[in-house]
Parts: C-alpha cells; sequence; structure tokens
C-alpha cells in the first residue's frame, strides 16, 4: 500500500491516531478496521480534492482485486464513526461518478491522546441520588420481578446458546441443507521481497477456492465475498458465523531470500471449525515461487482429507491440474481477473483487462482459463457496449480455442455459456449448457448467478428467484444478488418483497445511487404515493446523482411539474448518463413541452432527437430500444408509417427476451397513443399489465404518466384502469 505517511492529526473535533485505529472526540473513542483508517488517511492527505473510487482503491487495497461495493461500505463505516450525514455531509462529501472529497479541515495533532490514555482516565462522578424510602410490599415486589428478570435472561442466554449464534440468513440456510460450507480467506502476503511477486498470495487464494468449490459435496463461499474480509483482522468464528459457514480457511505468505538470492516463500495455512474455534490443521509449506501450483494442490488435498471427503475421478484431475506452468503467463492472467470482476459494470477496466489475458495466452498458448476469460470479456463487452461482428468474433475465436484445449474447465463452460446468452442470445442453449455444468459444479456461485439471468430471459422469474437466492448463500457480498432478486420481484409486481432486497443491497453498497433510484420507482409502483417515492430519494446519500435525477423527472411528469421536470437536466448532466436512458429523458421531455402548450419547442426537440437515434441506431444496430425511441420521435413529428415500421421492428428483434422485450411493447404502446391509434394502444397496454418483466408497467403509471393522456376519454382505458386497480 502507498499511503501517505500521516500518523497522529485532528479532522474537525476529531483527534485521529493512526497508529492505534482511533477517532477521539470528547472523552469518546471510536476504533476503525485498518482499511478503513488507510482510506481516511488517504483522503486526509488530500483534503479537499476530489479522489477518485479508482485511485482509493488502488492506494488502498493495493491493486487486489476488490469490488468497488468494498470502498461503499469502508466510506459508510467512517461515516457512521464520525457521526456524518451523506447528504449534509460535514467531513466526507459524495462526489457522482468521480469519488469522493473530505470537506472538514485537517491540521496537525497538538496532543492526540491514545485510547489507552482515554481508558484509563477516571470516569465523571455521577450526581448523588436522593434517597427514597421503599416501603415493605414495594420490596417484595421489586424482589419478584428481579427474579423473574433472572429466569428470563437465563432463559434466552440458553436460547442464544443453542440458536443465537446462528446468523445465516434464508439464503444460507437454504444452502446449508446439502453439504458442509466453507469459506477461503485471501492469504496474506507478509515482508514480500518485491511488487512483482504480489500475485502470489492472490493465485494461492484462486486456485484452492476454484480447487475445493469443484467438489459436489463442499459448499464454498465465493471468492467475490471472501476478498471482502481482507485485511480486516477480525476474530475467525466471527467471520464464519457471518457467512454461515462450518470451516473457515486462512493462511499467510512470507518471504526471503535464498542462498541463491532467489525469492522464496514460506506457506502457512490454517483450517478453523467454526463452531469451537478449534484449529482442525495446520501446515508449512517452504518453497519457490515456481512451487505454487505444488503447494496449492497440497493445500487442498490437506484440507480435503481433514473435511473426510472422497473425491470422484474426474474431482480428482481438476484438483490436481494445473492451470498453467508459466508463471508469466498466470501472473497477468490474475491480473486480468482483478479487473475483470470488478462489479458495477466498467467498460474501462474490461479494455484493460483484454490485453492481460491476451498476454497470458501469448505466453501459453495452452492456457485453456485464459482464453476462456478472454472470451467472456469480450462477450461482456459485446452485450453492454460493442456489439459489433468484430467484438462477437473475437469472443468466438477465443472461446474455439479454450474448447479445444479443455472444454470440461469450469471457466470454459462459462465462456461457452456467455457467448451463447450475450452473442448468439440463443437463451433456451445457454439454459442447457448451464444445466448440464450445474451437474458437475453444482455449488458454484457463477453458474448459479448466471442460470437466473437466463430463467429471467425465458420469463421463468419464479426460478429465477431461487437460483439467485441459491447464489446469494455462497456469495453473501455480492451486491448484484439481492438487487437482482429485488429487480425479478418488482418484475413479477411483488413490491413489498422487492423493496426488502433493494434494502439489503442499499445496506451492502449505500452510496450506488441505482439501487435507491429503483427502490423509488418501486415504492412508487406499491404505494401509488410520488411523495412516498420522492422520500427515498430524499434520503439517498448521493441525492446529487443523475440516476436519481432521472427518478426525480418522472415524479415531476407524474406530478404535471413539466417546467420543474424539464429543469432537472442540463446538456451537461445529460451526458453523465447511458445513452439508453438519455434517449428516454429526450423522448419525455418532448411530452412534457407538449403538455406545457409548446408546440413548436416540441417539434424542434423531437427533430433534433431524431438525427441523435439515427446515429445511435447505425452504431448500435443490435440495441432495439434506440430504434423504438426513433419511432417514438418520428410519431411525434407525424411520420406515422415510419415510426410503425420502425417499432415492429424492434419488437421483432427482442421478441426471444421475456425479460426486457416487453419494454419495447410498452413504447409501441406509446407510438400507438401519440398516432391516435386508441385501441391498439389499449389492447396492448392490458397485455403488459398482466405480463411480468423488467420494470414492468402499473396501474399507477396508466394513472399518472402524461404520456397515455391521449388515452383519457377512451372507453377500454377507463375500463382497464377500473379492472387492474380493483
Amino acid at each position: 500500500m502507498d499511503i501517505p505517511e500521516l500518523s497522529d492529526f485532528r479532522l474537525g473535533e476529531w483527534s485521529v491516531c493512526r497508529a492505534e485505529g482511533t477517532l477521539s472526540a470528547g472523552g469518546h473513542s471510536v476504533r476503525l478496521e485498518p482499511r478503513v483508517m488507510d482510506v481516511l488517511v488517504f483522503l486526509a492527505a488530500q483534503s479537499g480534492k476530489v479522489v477518485s473510487k479508482d485511485e482509493l482503491l488502488e492506494r488502498v487495497w493495493g491493486g487486489t482485486f476488490v469490488e468497488e461495493g468494498v470502498l461503499s461500505q469502508a466510506v459508510h463505516s467512517l461515516r457512521k464513526a464520525l457521526g456524518d450525514d451523506a447528504r449534509q455531509p460535514r467531513y466526507i462529501q459524495t462526489i457522482p461518478k468521480r469519488g469522493y472529497r473530505l470537506v472538514a479541515s485537517v491540521s496537525p495533532a497538538q496532543s492526540v491522546g491514545s485510547a489507552a490514555a482515554l481508558e484509563s482516565s477516571p470516569p465523571p462522578r455521577p450526581e448523588p441520588e436522593r434517597a427514597v424510602p421503599v416501603s415493605l410490599p414495594r420490596l417484595r415486589i421489586a424482589r419478584l420481578v428481579l427474579l423473574l428478570l433472572g429466569m428470563a435472561a437465563a432463559a434466552f442466554w440458553l436460547a442464544w446458546n443453542r440458536f443465537g449464534t446462528d446468523r445465516r440468513t434464508p439464503e444460507q440456510h437454504q444452502t446449508t441443507e446439502h453439504g458442509m460450507r466453507i469459506v477461503v480467506l485471501p492469504f496474506e502476503n507478509l515482508g514480500k521481497p518485491g511488487d512483482e511477486d504480489a500475485f502470489f498470495a492472490d493465485g494461492l487464494t484462486e486456485e484452492i477456492t476454484k480447487d475445493l468449490a469443484s467438489l459436489s459435496s463442499l459448499q464454498v463461499i465465493s471468492r467475490t465475498s471472501a476478498v471482502r474480509y481482507q485485511g480486516a483482522h477480525r476474530p475467525l468464528p466471527e467471520i464464519g458465523r457471518e457467512l454461515g459457514v462450518d470451516y473457515v480457511l486462512e493462511g499467510t505468505v512470507r518471504w526471503a531470500l535464498g542462498p541463491e538470492g532467489l525469492p522464496r516463500v514460506r506457506i502457512t495455512p490454517q483450517l478453523i471449525r467454526v463452531a469451537d474455534d478449534t484449529h482442525v490443521w495446520a501446515g508449512s509449506f517452504d518453497g519457490q515461487v515456481k512451487d505454487i501450483f505444488a503447494v496449492q494442490t497440497e493445500i487442498s488435498r490437506r484440507v480435503i482429507g481433514q473435511l473426510g471427503i472422497s473425491l470422484l475421478p474426474e474431482e480428482k484431475r481438476t484438483v490436481q491440474k494445473p492451470p498453467t506452468d508459466n508463471l508469466e503467463a498466470y501472473r497477468a492472467y490474475i491480473r486480468g481477473l482483478e479487473l475483470k470482476n470488478q462489479p458495477f459494470y466498467s467498460e474501462d477496466h474490461l479494455f484493460r483487462a483484454i490485453p492481460m489475458f491476451e498476454r497470458a495466452v501469448r505466453l501459453d498458448p495452452g492456457f485453456a482459463a485464459a482464453w476462456a476469460e478472454l472470451s467472456q470479456t469480450h462477450s461482456h463487452l459485446a452485450f453492454n457496449t460493442d456489439s459489433s461482428p468484430d467484438r462477437v468474433e473475437k469472443s468466438r475465436q477465443a472461446l474455439a480455442r479454450a474448447l479445444e484445449i479443455d472444454p470440461d474447465l469450469l471457466p470454459v463452460r462459462l465462456a461457452q455459456v456467455y457467448f451463447t446468452y450475450r452473442c448468439l442470445e440463443d437463451y433456451a442453449t445457454a439454459q442447457q449448457q448451464l444445466t448440464a455444468a450445474a451437474r458437475r459444479f453444482p455449488n458454484n456461485a457463477e453458474l448459479l448467478e448466471s442460470l437466473g439471468l437466463v430463467l429471467r430471459r425465458r420469463g421463468r422469474l419464479t426460478e429465477a428467484i431461487s437460483s439467485f437466492r441459491a447464489a446469494f448463500g455462497l456469495n453473501p457480498r455480492e451486491v448484484r444478488l439481492p438487487w437482482w432478486i429485488a429487480e425479478t420481484y418488482r418484475a413479477s409486481r411483488e413490491y413489498e418483497q422487492a423493496d426488502h432486497y433493494f434494502d439489503q443491497a442499499i445496506s451492502m453498497a449505500p452510496d450506488e445511487a441505482v439501487y435507491w433510484a429503483e427502490k423509488a420507482q418501486n415504492r412508487l409502483a406499491w404505494t401509488g404515493d410520488p411523495d412516498k417515492a420522492r422520500a427515498v430519494l430524499t434520503a439517498s446519500p448521493v441525492a446529487e446523482s443523475p440516476a436519481l435525477a432521472m427518478v426525480a423527472f418522472q415524479l415531476d411528469l407524474y406530478q404535471h411539474d413539466y417546467k420543474r421536470a424539464l429543469a432537472q437536466f442540463t446538456p451537461e448532466t445529460l451526458k453523465q448518463l447511458a445513452p439508453q436512458v438519455e434517449s428516454r429523458i429526450a423522448v419525455l421531455a418532448v411530452v412534457a413541452r407538449e403538455r406545457l402548450g409548446d408546440r413548436n419547442g416540441a417539434l424542434a426537440a423531437a427533430e433534433a432527437n431524431r438525427r441523435l437515434l439515427e446515429e445511435r441506431v447505425v452504431r448500435f444496430p443490435k440495441e432495439a430500444f434506440f430504434r423504438a425511441y426513433l419511432a417514438a420521435t418520428l410519431a411525434h413529428l407525424d411520420r406515422g408509417a415510419e415510426a410503425r415500421a420502425q417499432v415492429e421492428r424492434a419488437v421483432g428483434e427482442t421478441s426471444k427476451d421475456a425479460f426486457s422485450g416487453p419494454r419495447i411493447l410498452e413504447i409501441q404502446a406509446m407510438v400507438d397513443a401519440i398516432l391516435g391509434r386508441h385501441s391498439e394502444a389499449v389492447a396492448g397496454l392490458s397485455r403488459l399489465l398482466a405480463t411480468p418483466y423488467q420494470s414492468s408497467i402499473s396501474v399507477v403509471d396508466l394513472r399518472l404518466n402524461p404520456v397515455w393522456d391521449p388515452l383519457r376519454e377512451d372507453p377500454g382505458f377507463v375500463d382497464l384502469l377500473r379492472r387492474f386497480r380493483g
């Protein structure tokens, strides 16, 4: 870590003692976890400046694989310790889409007292209490109450010892029914001789986790969740209970120079049983860097033996087979994984991961896992950013090479699924591939996540929720999982359940604006009250985020405050939105201008939209939403035949997608309403209200959204509102 050399300093009214990890003020002391303190120190060194999330992750976590949610949670812990309010910050300000800024004054410490000094100081003397005479009946009653309280406490203690230490979520209980659970915590690097060998501990953790996760009789917490505890220095039984596991495997990697001047490592793993904090097994392995795979295999074998697991023949091959014998290739591979696996889809991280995987396969053309990860990265970009034929072909070529080398390897199977799902949009075949892979790897969180995503595309939402929940049990710190569960419940119009899981996602990543935005929209559909939805936005610590401005824009439309809606965005803030969201706002802004009676302004805005959307349709030919929004724009310009042709084409392009495809049908109903095709619009809306799909339309939307104003007097529309409202 490259953290500035700040030790003791003052932050506002707080005294900070970095060595002891404490904040002190007014006789009160708060202890921070080491990484949380490092975040504070780094922000303090850049006081008043905006520090990007990437820079904080790189400098505090040293470039190791951690998800962005770790940083969000660290900032949340800091605010809690400081008593700071993210909406009106006195210490740490969130700068949407950029990072964080320390706004409190920072100054050298004059005399920063330690926690020990605070603890040793005598407590303030209490004021003497006035004696109150107690009558004999009152004394007997008091004794009886104390006796009952003691009995209740004893009963609670027994119940707690029997049940209270089991803090597993319903998702964790769901998975524990099928076998033992273990977490492999990140091996800790101690005294490494050079930064070039920092990959060793990460690679060791990665391969041991993969080995154990390949066993059908063992449930292994995903690496994504395990890495959240890197550097936490918390009691292992506490971590184990938090994750709902039976065993914790941790270890250290200590470096030294051998007689030949070559770096040597001593790896010291230990296996802990959570129930009684017993060291089941501990070992020590000495070797050179090139021995990483032999050591990893031996540690996996010892752990499996201690757990009493009998390996199937194919499981033995998986555990014993190293991914590559080229350490430089493996180093590049690990760096690529660190970049690729960052959450909250980052186009920049994916583009930076590609050269790492390309280097790995150039150094070792037989490195199947690296070919698979290269294919996965290209297919991810093809699905989200660049759906060009060239991108799809790059994914296909890398997949073909991986399949040729080792078709049974888990990363290869996943690459095949992602290509089928993301590039070919063949959801039925992707489900078959996932089902076959799950028979071999039944407890793999990523397979279960992917299965949930594919099931949603096929319209099987109940099964998708079950798959996501099973994955959440194995990956309880992956914030995307409660978000996906919430999204799916909202699609099914089960708003109360959705609200619960949105809250879970927010608790894990409180600065991620999209969770607050979707919670507000869900609250609107649930309650029908725009003010209650607006209260969710007000409670968010990232109130200035463009994602929340989008919801505020929608609420202004629903409350017919069109001027305020149009003032929500400037050309600069619109550019911060995803192009699809920006296009939606542009179309709705035309509606707002028309409702204000500004027909000329509406036509001018629609013409500007047309030019931009036509460019996007050419640039992103597989993105049906741009074509659908172009259709709505053409309808506003009274070009009805062109509008209908464009939207019908968009509907055809998304007909296989039962999850997001119906959103195109919503836009088709909008086009019909604009063109005066009222019966077609009402028929389409009637079908949509009976269909579960992503961000599904609600009666509240039909009642409040000015888009549907042309239908207000239509008898079919009036009947539709009556039928679905009751």
